[in-house]
């Protein structure tokens, strides 16, 4: 899937436009101590075609930034930039000769042929006429929008996707699988304890120690690529700088894998922080199995199982739709078990849905169940689509998206689970969007 890059200064209206498209303010930028997180991805359909904005946070290009971590988020933006389909350059119509606009006009110089500048805030006619002094910033396309009131945004749109193709984009043969937990959970020892398994071919990518290690076992010819990443802790405790940026690349991880092994200790199983880690896994809709570690240490019979799954069960929910496997990294038990559920979860995760049948479903769902009406105002379904796979990706075309509660949003995904083959393990994205007006 194509990537469309948003990129500027802080404060120059790029969340607002993200909350005009996905119908909802959502938390862009938000990182706890006031740190800007690095990019937040959004797939979104135009014109029948899918791609993924990603949307960073404000980028400070002088020398001597008020955030110590700028220029790391700096560095990872321009890694967002170098591979983007199309990068949107905002500027605010308000502050035509802003220094740090005119630093990342000169850094967007090897771009000039992908990038589009967006004049945000022109919501009236006079900041209309006054987008006009942008043109000397050199770029061929320019349109000035308002997120707020819904101008010039579907003309923006209509550029973004104007040289986009409909196919969806095939996952790569590799399963990405991603190890997860609270310092100490035992993600070294499985990592260890998977690359000593018998009859594995191993290709051994090692990062430094505070990084994320990586090597890759071919298991009946699918070939998994672990990444063994650090103990993610709460935010508060992490005062040194490379903790941090471990952090960092822990999450990067999760964004990347194809599927999350989060590790449990047996002892101890569902903290708060396990809690709060697996709550974040859950909210990106990631293919997810649990795995309790340290089963050699508790009596290993099908009632301490059981009791095991009821108590985890029990704490979340949403954890009786993924696999829960009991095992010890260091006796290696079930190790081939959890990688053969790791290929089974990803595999039918790359499930396609017909569109036909698709809005089949949606039809005799809403059928028979509607969310409540706010204000007289009655909930309508246009289409869905499905635009990726590993997790699948379904967008829902809607009236007002904000006219879905929570306990309605829950129902449906029920129901979902038992229409699409395999789900167990499958973390599925639905992402209901309130249909754009054109202009």
């Amino acid at each position: 899937m194509k990537h469309v890059v948003i990129i500027g200064r802080p404060n120059v209206g790029k969340s607002t436009f993200i909350n005009r498209l996905l119908g909802e303010n959502a938390a862009i930028t938000a990182r706890e101590d006031g740190v800007t997180r690095d990019v937040r991805y959004f797939d979104q359909v135009w014109n029948g075609k899918s791609f993924r904005i990603c949307d960073s946070g404000g980028v400070v290009y002088t020398k001597n930034p008020k955030n110590p971590y700028q220029s790391h988020i700096n560095a990872v933006i321009e890694s967002e930039l170098t591979k983007a389909h199309t990068i949107l350059f905002m500027v605010d119509v308000t502050e035509p000769d802003h220094p740090d606009d005119f630093e990342i006009r000169s850094h967007l110089r090897p771009y000039l042929n992908k990038t589009i500048l967006v004049v945000t805030k022109a919501d009236n006619a006079d900041r209309m006429r006054e987008s006009q002094v942008f043109f000397s910033y050199g770029f061929s396309q320019m349109f000035a929008v308002s997120a707020m009131q819904n101008t010039g945004v579907g003309d923006l749109l209509d550029a973004v996707v104007m040289n986009l193709s409909e196919q969806e984009v095939v996952p790569e043969d590799r399963i990405q699988m991603a190890l997860i937990g609270k310092p100490n959970a035992g993600k070294s020892s499985l990592f260890n304890g998977i690359f000593n398994q018998p009859k594995a071919i191993v290709d051994h990518r090692m990062g430094t120690t505070r990084d994320v290690n990586t090597s890759i076992i071919t298991l009946d010819n699918h070939r998994i690529e672990v990444m063994d990443t650090a103990g993610l802790r709460r935010q508060r405790n992490v005062t040194d700088t490379i903790e941090y940026f471990s952090i960092i690349r822990t999450e990067k991880a999760i964004e990347r894998a194809d599927i999350v092994v989060f590790l449990l200790d047996a002892q101890t199983l569902l903290t708060d922080q396990d809690k709060k880690i697996l709550g974040h896994i859950l909210d990106k809709n990631k293919n997810l199995i649990v795995f309790v570690n340290k089963w050699d240490l508790l009596d290993r019979n099908d009632h301490t199982r059981s009791d095991i799954i009821r108590i985890v069960t029990h704490e979340m929910p949403a954890l009786a739709d993924y696999p829960i496997i009991m095992g010890s990294a260091v006796d290696k038990h079930n190790i081939h078990t959890l990688l053969t559920t790791v290929i089974d979860v990803v595999t039918a995760s790359e499930h396609r849905v017909q569109t036909s049948e698709l809005n089949q479903f949606l039809e005799r769902f809403f059928a028979s169940a509607q969310p409540p009406s706010k204000k007289g105002k009655l909930f309508k379904v246009f289409y869905a689509t499905q635009i990726g796979v590993r997790p699948p990706r379904i967008v829902v075309k809607v009236n007002d998206k904000n006219l879905l509660t929570k306990p309605f949003l829950r129902r449906f995904e029920r129901a979902f689970r038992e229409f699409f083959p395999h789900s167990t393990g499958v973390g599925i994205y639905f992402d209901f969007q309130s249909k754009v007006p054109r202009d």
